[in-house]
């Protein structure tokens, strides 16, 4: 199984392997937040924008957009139940060696630092700000991304032991395709915040 804690890297395979996957392509979401985009003229300004922006612009919009799931997650009993499940998990997400953060969950509320906060905590990371678009607006899919490595993970068995104690809601597709339900207003915030900094 593979994990990259101490430098080996062996493949998980067969019904191991999915579940693995599965948990990691959850904890990408959740990392993100991100909405499904239906507009396809803000799709377009969303990848000018990734492709784009300096740091503290992507920093700026990471923090919109989890905050507007985590007020969505709050409302939902199925998802307090793994907010509790993932109360004081910490979190890093890097797009190649363009832009870091930290996303940490303390009683349900979701806190984003610029940086990897160390070393211990697990990271998710996408090689390049194209593959960073790509998964957020869902060009490709997030599995096949960690089949062909396109998006990694550090400290793998980490999140997959975390994801094992709530793995009965992760299998829940409903659940999640709800949790990007809420694009409505994302898409109004992401577009005028994309405004303000002249994109």
């Amino acid at each position: 199984m593979a994990d990259q804690q101490g430098g080996k890297d062996t493949k998980a395979t067969g019904s191991t392997g999915r579940k693995q996957n599965l948990i990691l392509r959850r904890y990408w979401e959740i990392l993100n937040l991100y909405p499904e985009i239906t507009d396809e003229g803000l799709a377009e300004r969303i990848e000018e924008f990734t492709l784009n922006a300096t740091p503290e612009q992507l920093f700026r919009m990471q923090k919109l957009v989890i905050g507007y799931g985590a007020d969505y997650m709050a409302k939902d009993p199925r998802w307090r139940k793994i907010l509790e499940k993932m109360d004081g998990e910490k979190v890093g997400l890097a797009i190649g060696l363009d832009y870091s953060s930290t996303v940490s969950l303390n009683d349900y509320e979701f806190k984003v630092k610029m940086g990897i906060e160390d070393n211990s905590i697990p990271v998710l990371s996408v090689a390049s700000r194209q593959d960073y678009i790509d998964a957020l607006l869902r060009r490709k899919d997030i599995i096949r991304m960690l089949v062909t490595r396109k998006l990694k993970a550090t400290r793998k068995m980490t999140l997959v032991r975390w994801g094992l104690s709530f793995f009965d809601l992760i299998k829940d597709q409903e659940l999640f395709d709800d949790l990007v339900s809420h694009q409505a207003v994302a898409e109004k915030s992401i577009a005028e915040v994309m405004k303000e900094m002249d994109f």
